[in-house]
């Protein structure tokens, strides 16, 4: 028995250059056409900002601009949601899936509005509301761990008691220590030890900068 494709809308205020329009390109033209039909609904970019709409006639989309819609928020956010119900209306989504705060806002209020107006309408929200409406977390990278674990011996090798002193930057003895307390556990040095890491790291991929940078240093330090 076959079944209708869902209908999909999806809005974005504007294709600035970023994630967030290569992810509504994708979705919206690599989905399964026999199983999805998706409609994509955009605003316009602000002058100066790199556009990526040129995305969209790639995969052959032909997106709905609502030319008022854009990152500033105004008196012309009614008329877009007035836009935004009468495509709703005309294509009769099942899904309303939105992209950025702008577009959010606007989208979640029109898209309350198609449901209460529309009470057969089939809206599905496919993520539980207690991960949706909860206040923003911070998402931190694990270093501590990981320089404990999967990072220690690359770390190791930068921060070696040999290495240290033959790049002539950094008095060893502090790192040393902060390193030996990281990996014991006594102490969380993590952010520390991370910008040694990231310019040793530099110091290997920029032989001749750093040779005339620790030229340039020891000149200075004997001035």
């Amino acid at each position: 028995m076959s079944r209708n494709p869902i209908r999909i809308v999806r809005i974005i205020d504007r294709m600035n250059i970023g994630g967030p329009a290569k992810h509504v390109a994708c979705l919206s033209s690599q989905l399964d056409s026999q199983q999805f039909e998706t409609v994509l609904i955009i605003g316009s970019s602000a002058a100066g900002e790199g556009d990526m709409s040129y995305l969209t006639r790639q995969a052959g989309i032909e997106p709905v601009v609502i030319l008022e819609m854009s990152r500033e928020i105004g008196i012309r956010d009614g008329y877009v949601i007035l836009r935004l119900l009468r495509a709703f209306f005309r294509f009769k989504p099942q899904i309303i899936h939105t992209h950025k705060p702008k577009a959010g806002a606007a989208g979640r209020f029109a898209a309350r509005v198609y449901k209460w107006l529309t009470p057969s309408a089939l809206w599905l929200r496919h993520v539980p509301p207690h991960l949706v409406d909860r206040p923003k977390s911070v998402f931190e990278i694990p270093l501590e761990s990981w320089l404990r674990g999967p990072l220690r011996e690359w770390a190791e090798a930068l921060l070696s008691e040999r290495r240290l002193p033959s790049d002539g930057f950094f008095d060893p003895r502090p790192i040393r220590q902060k390193w030996s307390e990281h990996l014991s556990g006594k102490r969380a040095w993590q952010y520390h030890l991370w910008d040694i890491l990231m310019f040793q790291t530099w110091l290997d991929g920029n032989s001749n900068s750093s040779s005339q940078l620790a030229h340039s240093a020891v000149a200075t330090a004997k001035h």
